[in-house]
């Protein structure tokens, strides 16, 4: 206590100066107003971080729900297209309608077909497969169109092998070699065949 007594002393003789009075007394009043200040501030910044909180609660669910739908939409385009795969398998026609189903393309997207041949391949699981080799003739536009429009044939058909050049006769024309792969349903005669 006697260290303390010179100490208190000197604050109270400084204390007697008007300056001394007055930095203290504003000392004192932004300390109030700085208690004041944090007063409204502290309630202000708890609900913001609450509101922040439940926006970042919304924005989570609104994500978790385009996700389900995304998630749902590609189930269901999924489920279309394999529905419309096993209705390609099986389709019934023969190999007549295949080239007539090309023909039809071909004209509708300006493609001439110069060559064909047919080869009939080894039953797999009774979907026997048969290889196309065509020869188109085109320019570059219209036979980019006849490969898309291919997809939309009543079977199913894959491009196997594509070889593209230019034509020497016609200039502006591609010559395209294409083999293409389809599978049918095998008849019940083929089926039944050991």
């Amino acid at each position: 206590m006697n260290r303390l007594q010179p100490l208190l002393k000197s604050w109270r003789y400084a204390a007697r100066h008007r300056s001394i009075r007055a930095a203290l007394a504003s000392l004192l009043f932004l300390l109030l107003a700085t208690a004041i200040a944090l007063g409204f501030w502290w309630p202000a910044q708890r609900e913001r971080q609450a509101l922040i909180t439940d926006i970042e609660t919304q924005r989570k669910a609104a994500i978790d729900a385009m996700h389900a739908a995304d998630v749902a939409r590609a189930y269901r385009n999924a489920k279309l297209a394999a529905d419309l795969l096993e209705q390609k398998l099986n389709a019934v026609g023969g190999q007549a309608d295949l080239v007539k189903s090309i023909e039809r393309v071909a004209a509708k997207c300006h493609v001439r077909i110069v060559s064909q041949a047919y080869e009939e391949g080894k039953l797999k699981n009774t979907y026997p497969p048969l290889y196309l080799d065509i020869g188109l003739q085109a320019n570059y536009s219209a036979l980019r169109e006849f490969l898309m429009d291919l997809g939309g044939l009543p079977v199913w058909v894959e491009i196997q092998e594509i070889n593209l050049e230019r034509s020497r006769e016609h200039p502006g024309l591609i010559k395209a070699s294409l083999r293409l792969l389809t599978y049918r349903k095998a008849s019940n005669r083929v089926a039944s065949a050991p």
